[in-house]
């Protein structure tokens, strides 16, 4: 299904994961829009299996994100020469 949306995000512990930039391009909305929205519904959206990666998850995350081959690449549309991950980053929604 997702292929078929163009919208495959990332494969990873067997879910696909989406980033911020990702989620707002796909519904072409400013990221701020995305955030309010987390924010405002926080926990139906925990209840629906949104995840906050820090840690030893997060480091398995940023691993895997590096491991992609230049076949995966299309997987991770970045935008603005963004990283999907930065590389200080303490926590990934």
């Amino acid at each position: 299904m997702y292929n078929q949306l163009g919208f495959t995000g990332i494969y990873f512990e067997n879910k696909y994961r989406f980033t911020l930039n990702q989620v707002a391009k796909f519904y072409e909305v400013d990221t701020r829009t995305i955030e309010r929205i987390l924010q405002d519904n926080n926990q139906e959206l925990h209840n629906s299996g949104y995840e906050i990666f820090r840690g030893v998850k997060l480091k398995d995350f940023k691993d895997f994100i590096n491991q992609l081959t230049d076949i995966n690449v299309g997987q991770l549309m970045e935008d603005n020469d963004n990283e999907l991950v930065g590389k200080r980053a303490t926590a990934f929604g």
